[in-house]
């Protein structure tokens, strides 16, 4: 539903958004993951609204002059509101960005991850006491949030932004733990609790173990719903990589090969053979766990980097480290994973060769232009940052 402003309407910032100013002027925002182009005078709005505002005082804070400024001032405030870069107090999330999780296959998969439910669910029944207020943050089904319940939590909080809310609350009857498990349909930046959460569990961890914005969402959780010090499942996550090789045709199906490209010259009567020759630099490639499974490990794993949830988190710190090969053979690229510590006894690694065919995370490969051959002993230098949501990881030539 359209949001309907009037003079009064009181209009707040969003606790976490990420702007990408373009040279034409254009601004970009990112938040709650979904990412819209919001014009030239966003900057200009944002900067009026850091403390909640009417919106008859930013028109005048911005100068609208006229019923054309006036129209695509209120034009893009909407937008705004839409995207949930402001906050009028009762935006709901938008059904396009919801959409994915609503879907049961996103639910099963994680749910068939035995090792995956299983871990999450361990931690917080390790971690949580009869005095606790839990926060389930993009809490699904609800599985987390009734473990905490049932784990003798004193309240329990969950809050999911799509249509799998009404799962969750229909979880919570049937467990029997209604009376103390509430369930809120919303993004987590939105929503105020009637009391600050003594622990979080947030299983917001993609293959790209910052892509589902788990920094943006713990930060603003120990900012506005959970007490000081309050503990935080997972505390922190290690991104690890490891030279790898891969099996011919594997790789032939993430880099065009000589075979490949005459196949299809002859199937379509054109030459292609150009497209086989090697790229000027590598890429990444998403690997499914069963074809993670098949890659050679050429070497231990290194540590990449660490982020501490814990702590005010900014991402992976730019760094290089060297790899050293304790095997010979034709080194494809490095293979990138994490590992999410829960808890002190429980942690969970999406590593291929170290976890079920049942992981429901997939494996990313920094793919070389061509393979290189390598000796035990030899050393390939790898670079990790991050940005935003997305880690960069790359062999460094």
């Amino acid at each position: 539903m359209t949001a309907q402003l009037t003079r009064d309407s009181v209009l707040r910032r969003a606790e976490t958004i990420t702007l990408t100013i373009r040279s034409a002027g254009d601004v970009i925002a990112v938040v709650d993951g979904g990412e819209v182009d919001l014009g030239i005078h966003a900057c200009a709005i944002i900067a009026a609204c850091i403390e909640p505002c009417r919106f008859g005082d930013l028109c005048d804070r911005v100068a609208a002059r006229g019923a054309r400024d006036f129209a695509a001032l209120a034009a893009t405030v909407l937008r705004m509101i839409e995207a949930g870069v402001l906050l009028t107090g009762d935006a709901a999330p938008r059904v396009a960005d919801t959409a994915r999780w609503a879907s049961p296959e996103v639910h099963i998969g994680m749910l068939e991850d035995e090792a995956r439910t299983s871990a999450f669910l361990a931690a917080v029944e390790e971690l949580t006491g009869p005095d606790d207020v839990v926060l389930d943050i993009g809490s699904g089904t609800g599985v987390l949030a009734v473990g905490a319940a049932r784990a003798g939590a004193r309240e329990v909080y969950a809050v999911e932004a799509s249509a799998m809310a009404e799962k969750a609350r229909a979880l919570a009857l049937t467990n029997d733990v209604a009376d103390r498990l509430t369930v809120i349909q919303a993004w987590s930046t939105r929503v105020e609790l009637p009391r600050r959460a003594t622990l979080l569990v947030t299983e917001t961890l993609g293959n790209d173990p910052l892509g589902e914005h788990i920094i943006d969402i713990v930060a603003d959780a120990k900012k506005r719903l959970l007490t000081p010090g309050a503990r935080i499942i997972p505390s922190r996550v290690d991104l690890y990589g490891v030279l790898v090789e891969l099996p011919v045709e594997l790789r032939q199906r993430h880099a065009f090969s000589l075979d490949g490209v005459e196949a299809w010259s002859r199937r379509y009567g054109l030459e292609l053979r150009s497209l086989a020759a090697p790229p000027a630099r590598g890429y990444v490639v998403t690997l499914t766990q069963r074809d993670g499974m098949l890659a050679r490990e050429l070497s231990q794993p290194a540590l990449l980097g660490s982020v501490d949830l814990t702590t005010d988190a900014v991402g992976f710190e730019p760094r290089t480290v060297d790899i050293a090969a304790t095997e010979r053979g034709q080194c494809a690229g490095v293979l990138y994973y994490f590992e999410a510590v829960l808890t002190p006894t429980v942690s969970i690694s999406t590593r291929p060769r170290a976890s079920s065919a049942e992981n429901s995370w997939s494996s990313n490969v920094w793919l070389e232009p061509e393979p290189r051959a390598l000796e035990a002993g030899a050393v390939v230098r790898v670079g990790v940052r991050s940005r935003a949501a997305r880690t960069y990881v790359e062999v460094v030539r």
